[in-house]
């Protein structure tokens, strides 16, 4: 995809297509887009990737019962003194 790419639609749009929230008239326009932009349609190629990729991602569970473990949160009385900045 060249770095100067300016897609035929909107971001918001695209997104909505992707979504399938867009009316029929509306989705039909999108997909004659996609139809005529290799960009578009490796941005659309992408998206269905990342969606598959996380449709099969599994979140790590914590051991055993650590989630009922009783602990106390540490109390840090000033903030400022650390010297972050907010």
């Amino acid at each position: 995809m060249h770095k100067d790419f300016v897609p035929p639609v909107s971001v918001e749009e695209f997104a909505a297509y992707l979504d399938y929230n867009l009316a029929a008239d509306e989705m039909q326009s999108i997909d004659i887009a996609l139809s005529q932009d290799e960009s578009l349609r490796q941005l659309a190629t992408l998206s269905d990737e990342a969606d598959m990729a996380m449709a099969k991602w599994q979140p790590e569970y914590l051991p055993f019962d650590i989630d009922s473990l009783d602990f106390d949160f540490p109390q840090i009385e000033d903030f400022f003194s650390f010297g972050f900045i907010c």
